[in-house]
C-alpha cells in the first residue's frame, strides 16, 4: 500500500492473463500491452511509452504520480512528433 492505494506490478503476458480485473489493485503496472479495459488505473507498456518514467509520493491528498513527460514536455525523440515537425525543429536551431 502506498498512500492508501494498492499498487500491483505484473511482468509478462502469462502473469497478466492469470489475473482477473485488477487483482485487487488500485493501480496496475504492466510490462506488456494490456488490451483489456480494467476498473483500475493501468500503466501498460504502451502507456508508459507515452508517459515515460513515473515518480510517486504521498502527501495530504494521498498518492501523487507525475510522469517524465509532464516534467520535461514533448521532445523530438519522444515519438509524438512526425517527420515534418522534426525537420522544422532541426532547422529552427
Amino acid at each position: 500500500m502506498v498512500g492508501g492505494l494498492r499498487i500491483v506490478q505484473i511482468a509478462g503476458d502469462r502473469a497478466l492473463a492469470a489475473i482477473k480485473g485488477c487483482d485487487g489493485a488500485d493501480i496496475l503496472i504492466v510490462t506488456v500491452a494490456d488490451p483489456v479495459t480494467r476498473p483500475c488505473e493501468v500503466y501498460d507498456i504502451d502507456r508508459l511509452r507515452q508517459t515515460g518514467a513515473l515518480a510517486g509520493w504521498t502527501g495530504g491528498d494521498g498518492l501523487r504520480i507525475v510522469s517524465a513527460r509532464e516534467v520535461t514536455g514533448d521532445r523530438i525523440w519522444s515519438g509524438r512528433r512526425g517527420p515534418a515537425d522534426i525537420a522544422v525543429a532541426a532547422n529552427d536551431g
